[in-house]
């Protein structure tokens, strides 16, 4: 299973994925396949933005385990994130929720906690 938390605190974000989808064999899993399709998305979405001075990004990916930090400077950044980003990561889970665990804690005003 492949676990994601979404951490917010102010201005900052961290967002880390562990472990394998597990739901077919590496290379024909379609799970696997389209959590790394909305992670290179964002990444590279947060990389045009860091170019605007929008946010400052730091990433790192290694198999089973890939972490972005965010440091977000407007609410255009922080809205992409959650609304692509956690709204495609929570339709696969809805989809394979044996597959794909997700958490989300974020310390704003009208704190969100999402465990599924």
């Amino acid at each position: 299973m492949t676990v994601m938390k979404l951490n917010r605190c102010d201005n900052d974000v961290e967002i880390t994925l562990k472990g394998h989808a597990e739901y077919s064999l590496t290379g024909n899993d379609i799970v696997c396949s389209s959590i790394s399709v909305l992670c290179y998305t964002l990444l590279n979405y947060l990389s045009i933005m860091e170019d605007k001075g929008k946010c400052k990004v730091e990433a790192s990916d290694t198999p089973g385990d890939f972490k972005i930090n965010i440091n977000i400077k407007d609410d255009e950044t922080w809205n992409i994130v959650e609304g692509f980003f956690l709204t495609g990561m929570l339709t696969i889970n809805e989809e394979y929720p044996k597959n794909l665990r997700i958490e989300v804690v974020s310390d704003e005003v009208g704190r969100t906690d999402i465990k599924s």
